[in-house]
């Protein structure tokens, strides 16, 4: 099947109501992991279910060993009578730990095809696991934090190709939603600043929400929400568009019924800084100063031991992790801290010892 054949399929998952109800699984107050997960990919499945059965797994990346896999924390599945949990961990198994690092390091929409840039029948990890499902690719939806954990989602797919741009776009859309409700389940008990009905008055506030701004943008913030559920908006990407993940980069907002069947929503912080590292790991500096030096990807690569798709994963969790928004600002910021790092050196050296 050629990546034209690919996209009918695939166009199907631009519905706003399903990929809406996807949203709202990656927010619910689900009592486990493993019962979150299961939300998710049972809201998934008008969108992603294909016929072969489709499956979602969450994980965790573990530094600063680089050559480590990711750890499966939790996985489910649909419409495969139990069987992709074995083929799952086989592929994970057989697959290379470089490439395994460097699907999961980043968010992404692809197929395993397109990602791989080959022929997965051809594949001794990939082709005949795929096969006994009658299966020749694997569509993958990535949300990825970078504090280490996040969510897949793989329906197997009848033919091989790639995701229509339209259709990737949305879906990255959806894994902002992924990895805020990600940060939210990894936060013991996420501070619950602000309610609010779906017309956006405020019935309560603490902490940051007592500000006036933080108010208004929060009220914005809720009647958005109601506005993409409405059939005023049918378009999935200006539904979409309406959902922030993260309201003035402090609180997501999620819903909550009361005793009487009311519908508010809850602003709960989830800050990004409240979880997300600011020191590289030992790899990512390295990668990050021959970065600076000029070296390529590939000469980076050829330095370290590693693939170039792994160091492009160690660059892209630097910037994160920095707020880069490009390899130029991310050597910008390294420069400047080793500056500062130095100048802090120099001025300790030239204290008297006591």
């Amino acid at each position: 099947m050629k990546a034209r054949d690919l996209a009918p399929g695939i166009a199907r998952s631009l519905s706003k109501r399903d990929l809406l109800q996807v949203v709202d699984a990656a927010y619910a107050d689900a009592p486990s992991q493993g019962t979150w997960l299961h939300g998710v990919l049972q809201a998934a499945v008008p969108a992603l279910d294909w016929g072969l059965g489709l499956c979602a797994t969450t994980f965790e990346l573990r530094e600063p060993a680089e050559e480590e896999k990711p750890v499966l924390t939790s996985f489910a599945e649909v419409g495969a009578g139990g069987a992709l949990l074995a083929m799952a961990k086989e592929m994970h198994q057989l697959a290379p730990a470089g490439d395994l690092r460097s699907a999961h390091a980043c968010n992404m929409v692809t197929t395993l095809s397109e990602f791989l840039r080959c022929d997965l029948a051809s594949r001794p990890d990939a082709g005949p696991q795929l096969a006994r499902f009658g299966a020749r690719d694997v569509m993958g939806i990535v949300a990825f934090d970078s504090a280490g954990f996040g969510v897949v989602l793989s329906p197997l797919l009848p033919g091989t190709g790639s995701v229509p741009l339209a259709v990737r776009r949305a879906w990255l859309r959806v894994v902002t939603h992924l990895n805020a409700g990600l940060r939210l389940r990894a936060s013991p008990q996420p501070a619950r600043e602000a309610v609010l009905d779906l017309s956006g008055k405020v019935h309560d506030a603490s902490g940051s929400a007592l500000d006036k701004s933080a108010r208004a943008a929060l009220r914005q913030a809720a009647r958005a929400i109601d506005r993409s559920r409405s059939r005023r908006v049918s378009s999935v990407e200006d539904a979409l568009g309406l959902r922030d993940p993260l309201i003035a980069g402090q609180w997501s907002l999620v819903d909550q019924f009361d005793a009487d069947g009311r519908h508010y929503l809850v602003a709960c912080r989830n800050a990004l800084s409240d979880v997300e590292p600011a020191v590289l790991s030992q790899r990512e500096d390295q990668a990050t100063a021959l970065a600076a030096q000029g070296y390529s990807n590939k000469r980076i690569a050829a330095v370290l031991g590693l693939s170039t798709g792994s160091v492009s994963t160690l660059l892209y969790r630097a910037s994160r992790k920095w707020g880069a928004g490009s390899r130029t600002r991310l050597i910008q910021e390294w420069q400047k801290r080793r500056q500062a790092s130095s100048a802090l050196q120099a001025s300790s050296a030239l204290q008297p010892s006591e």
